[in-house]
């Protein structure tokens, strides 16, 4: 199974979020997630829908990403099987691969990103991710934009997912009040596009309809409302 993520922090909003492709259906369903004010992750490889909690839990106990990984690892007979980003709330990103993930898997870490890919058939897509990220770090283009241009760069790639099926998720918390942007492509030819707009109906949406999201504007940061 060929799946590649990012996942990042904001700095202008501290806002924490998560962007993946899979040829897996439903890859949002059960390989990310995010706690506002403790951190997030993403799992990929042999995955464990239970992962996400304890990795959250370890980062709500005060470990590093590192440290938060390392200590899963040590109770999880799998883990040289899996594929693991991690990022804290104030945004120190990590990422740890398994010696028996999935063939042709990469990874990279960032100033406040990580990059991961696996199964896949080059790792382009990763290179793709990670040089569409950087070339937008000192910009003000809310962190939604930001992700999914790096997924789209990753899809043209030439090495990117094609065909059904596919799905792509993406994830944003800046509040503990709800997430700012929960949008899942749960299977779909070409599910980077089709996230795309339903992005784009959600950013009019939230821009149209500003007091539904008041809870989650803070002062000076009402130009990254729709993250």
């Amino acid at each position: 199974m060929q799946t590649y993520s990012i996942i990042a922090q904001c700095p202008h909003t501290k806002a924490l979020g998560v962007a993946t492709v899979s040829d897996r259906r439903a890859i949002g369903a059960f390989s990310m997630a995010i706690r506002p004010e403790i951190g997030g992750c993403v799992i990929q490889g042999v995955l464990n829908p239970l992962y996400q909690g304890w990795i959250l839990a370890e980062l709500a106990r005060g470990l590093t990403p590192d440290e938060a990984i390392l200590a899963i690892r040590l109770r999880d007979q799998k883990h040289a099987h899996r594929q693991i980003l991690a990022i804290s709330a104030d945004g120190i990103a990590t990422v740890r691969t398994g010696r028996n993930a999935p063939s042709r898997s990469a990874d990279y870490i960032g100033q406040g990103f990580a990059v991961a890919g696996s199964g896949l058939r080059d790792i382009r897509p990763v290179e793709e991710i990670v040089r569409s990220f950087n070339q937008t770090i000192e910009t003000t283009l809310p962190l939604g934009n930001r992700l999914l241009g790096a997924l789209e760069m990753a899809q043209l790639s030439g090495g990117g997912i094609k065909g059904e099926p596919q799905s792509a998720a993406l994830l944003i918390w800046r509040t503990v009040d709800a997430p700012a942007t929960d949008l899942r492509v749960d299977c779909h030819r070409d599910s980077v596009s089709e996230l795309r707009r339903l992005y784009d109906i959600h950013v009019a949406f939230r821009n149209q309809n500003p007091a539904l999201f008041s809870t989650q504007l803070s002062a000076g940061r009402a130009d990254h409302a729709a993250e």
